[in-house]
């Protein structure tokens, strides 16, 4: 219903504008089979770059490089993802 909806997207900003949230993308893209979920899992991972990035340790930084960088390689050589975009370049 509506008044649900409403609700429960009000909650997910609340979720996505938590401090601490962007510790937790990872899990949920990981853990989640559902795409919205996985979608929120990476909003919530790029408002932490495009807003928090210059006060994040260094440390955290290069942890979440390496996993953005390490999931870019995993899709891009993953064989569904390969025949995605073959389908995709005969499109007009």
């Amino acid at each position: 219903s509506h008044p649900q909806r409403a609700g429960a997207n009000e909650f997910l900003v609340r979720m996505k504008e938590h401090p601490e949230m962007w510790k937790r993308a990872d899990a949920i893209l990981e853990g989640s089979t559902q795409l919205t979920t996985k979608f929120f899992g990476l909003q919530v991972l790029s408002e932490a770059i495009n807003t928090h990035w210059k006060v994040i340790a260094q440390e955290q930084r290069e942890g979440i490089r390496n996993y953005v960088v390490k999931k870019i390689i995993m899709m891009s050589s993953s064989d569904e993802v390969m025949r995605e975009k073959d389908n995709s370049t005969l499109l007009p």
